[in-house]
């Protein structure tokens, strides 16, 4: 089907603009937010897929927008084959690694559209920090099933905090570098005091959630911006930046100190399990687990385990004798909580490629176009590079990929990115909010 008139382009850039402000806001407040904006977009770039490609094969960007779809689609890949290799078909495993594999057709889409992604992010996601807050707030009741820890309806603390962490490196990483344009004075200034909201909602909702992989990747993509800065970044953004955010910690931890105990306490815990004191610490758990990881993907790594396969494995000798009941019941229900083990232990080995792939190959295409003289190419490459960094160190302690919401918000935030980041320079074809504008000389 070919690209329709431009009037319809026009209003269709004004929906998605609109679907991906929904699936940013309501990622960890609105159930099923990420997985509906998944859908709503997947139906237009099906429609107008065969225009889309022919356009990207004409300007010469088919083949990066291949290897961003390539990625996107591994994980799905990779459960089928380990269903293929050990004879074990079942429809529920290829649920969340679908949804990352749905966004490659809505990237192109967006590409086609040239909507400004990094606009609409650097709004939506302090914003969606702010509701979720609020919502976590306003909702006691969810905090009360996890022991007090802050929780929404359908997002566990854990989770809560990796993807709040999320959602703070996009505030932070879309900070501009350098003096604010007269072009865009206003809506600059608006954007670097919704972002400083949007840390401290973050922030709190990290340390209410008790969240030591949430923290972990805060304070990665904290480091990391701070070394972006140097030295084209507005040093009074730097130091408004760093005082904002020890002052919303402060306040935060005058209200209630248990987080500190929380966090502190890895490194002991860490102690506990090597020395055997008390190997059963949340940390310890983990060690164990990653332990137990490495062994059975050894014993098969090319077909894995599955989602059911785990159960009957933590009884074996070897196992029993390298972890603790509760360390063994906790791996056999919960897997290894590490997205890369994870996703090994299911598929095979190729799974957890798949996953470094999925982390790995956008990175270098956001890499190479970071310093693009087109601000806003530049920018959407910022905020990629923001968004893999977070999601990185949040896989480190918990899998984050397993759940529908988690695999839509991450795909859809990536895709979109992405297809702003690898455009390619052309006139826009109608004056909309979305169209691009010519790189600045």
């Amino acid at each position: 089907m070919p690209l329709l008139n431009d009037r319809y382009d026009q209003y269709l850039t004004w929906y998605t603009a609109a679907v991906l402000c929904f699936a940013i806001v309501g990622l960890l407040s609105i159930r099923s937010a990420a997985n509906l904006s998944v859908l709503l977009l997947l139906v237009p770039a099906v429609l107008r897929v065969r225009g889309d490609l022919s356009r990207a094969r004409d300007l010469g960007a088919l083949q990066p927008l291949g290897f961003i779809a390539v990625a996107l689609c591994l994980p799905l890949v990779s459960v089928i084959l380990g269903e293929l290799l050990r004879g074990d078909f079942s429809a529920k495993p290829l649920d969340a690694p679908s949804r990352l594999a749905f966004c490659a057709l809505p990237m192109l889409m967006l590409w086609a559209l040239r909507v400004d992604v990094a606009r609409l992010v650097r709004f939506s996601a302090p914003i969606a920090l702010v509701v979720t807050l609020v919502v976590t707030l306003g909702f006691p009741q969810y905090t009360q099933n996890w022991g007090g820890r802050f929780a929404t309806r359908f997002v566990d603390p854990n989770s809560l905090g990796a993807f709040s962490a999320m959602l703070c490196a996009l505030c932070l990483f879309g900070l501009r570098r350098r003096q604010i344009d007269d072009r865009d004075d206003h809506l600059d200034r608006a954007a670097f005091w919704l972002a400083l909201v949007g840390l401290g909602s973050g922030l709190w909702l990290i340390l209410g959630a008790g969240s030591r992989g949430g923290m972990m990747a805060y304070c990665v993509v904290l480091v990391a911006w701070l070394l972006s800065t140097r030295p084209k970044f507005d040093p009074k953004i730097v130091a408004i930046s760093v005082v904002a955010a020890a002052a919303i910690l402060s306040v935060n931890l005058a209200v209630n100190r248990a987080p500190v105990a929380l966090f502190a306490s890895a490194p002991v815990e860490v102690h506990k399990w090597l020395t055997r004191t008390d190997p059963d610490t949340s940390s310890g758990q983990r060690l164990s687990m990653w332990l137990m990881s490495v062994e059975l993907i050894a014993r098969r790594p090319f077909s894995g385990y599955g989602d059911r396969g785990l159960a009957a494995q933590v009884h074996d000798p070897v196992i029993v004798e390298m972890a603790t009941p509760l360390a063994r019941s906790t791996f056999a229900n919960n897997g290894p909580h590490n997205e890369v083990l994870a996703a090994a232990l299911r598929s095979g080995v190729h799974g957890g490629i798949a996953v470094l792939a999925l982390f790995l190959v956008p990175a270098v295409a956001f890499w190479r176009r970071r310093n693009d003289p087109d601000p806003d190419v530049a920018m959407a490459c910022r905020l990629g590079l923001g968004l893999l960094l977070a999601m990185a160190a949040g896989s480190i302690t918990i899998e984050v990929f397993t759940l529908k919401y988690a695999a839509s918000g991450f795909g859809l935030l990536l895709a979109a990115l992405a297809a702003q980041a690898l455009r390619v320079t052309e006139p826009a074809r109608f004056p909309t909010g979305g169209a691009s504008r010519e790189p600045a000389r």
